[in-house]
């Protein structure tokens, strides 16, 4: 049995990765960004908390609580690409600041604060894993089509700081492996208005994305640590 601090749990992946450690017998400790959302899980083996994840006091508070708990999967699984106000640029002159700095803040800054506060949970002696939910379209070796600036960008940045966390931790926390995982196309509120054009072989339920991710989770080895990976584990080029 393993011990996951699951972030992002409101959403689609989020939730469904909740259900699918609680089927395979792990313990689930799930994240919620406010007191807004809300959810179906009610296993005795399933913890939420309610917080502000931007708030580093709030993130100091959740890794004190969690101190005694044995932590050693840690998954964030947040993200945005759109809101009612923003989609993802065409051309460059879509860019709007306002709506960069918000994909930059959930897609990237999160992940930082998490690492900064939530990682000293990790044993040093025991096998763990910090993993984040980044996406095909970060690699900057495999765009080929352009768009999509902030999302872009943010899941670049994210690669980077996953990549640079596994070599600072190689030493410190040499039994963890950090990986960058991609999930593919999945039904959720994120993919909606794109799915249109994508086939139905290649859209993804979120039971799937999380069977498949999990696999790799539980299987990778600190020596891949650094990795990126797409569901279905073949590895994709930063």
């Amino acid at each position: 049995m393993n011990n996951y601090l699951i972030f992002g749990a409101s959403g689609a992946i989020g939730q469904a990765i909740a259900n699918q450690c609680l089927t395979n017998g792990h313990q689930v400790h799930q994240v919620f960004r406010g007191s807004n959302f809300k959810h179906e899980i009610t296993s005795p083996n399933c913890h939420t908390y309610y917080l502000d994840v931007y708030n580093e006091r709030d993130l100091l508070q959740l890794a004190a609580t969690l101190k005694e708990h044995q932590i050693n999967r840690i998954i964030n699984c947040a993200g945005i690409l759109h809101t009612k106000d923003f989609s993802p640029e065409k051309t460059i002159t879509q860019l709007e600041p306002s709506a960069f700095i918000e994909i930059i803040k959930t897609n990237t800054l999160l992940t930082a604060l998490i690492a900064k506060h939530l990682i000293p949970l990790l044993d040093k002696n025991t096998e763990s894993v910090f993993a984040v939910l980044s996406a095909r379209i970060g690699s900057i070796s495999d765009n080929q089509l352009g768009g999509w600036y902030s999302y872009r960008a943010s899941k670049a940045a994210l690669n980077q700081i996953l990549k640079t966390l596994s070599i600072e931790f190689k030493f410190k926390k040499p039994n963890a492996a950090f990986v960058a995982l991609h999930p593919g196309t999945t039904d959720s509120n994120l993919s909606k208005p794109f799915q249109k054009k994508i086939p139905a072989e290649q859209l993804f339920t979120a039971k799937f994305v999380a069977e498949c991710l999990l696999n790799i989770v539980e299987t990778i080895q600190p020596e891949n640590s650094g990795s990126f990976y797409a569901w279905d584990g073949s590895t994709i080029e930063w």
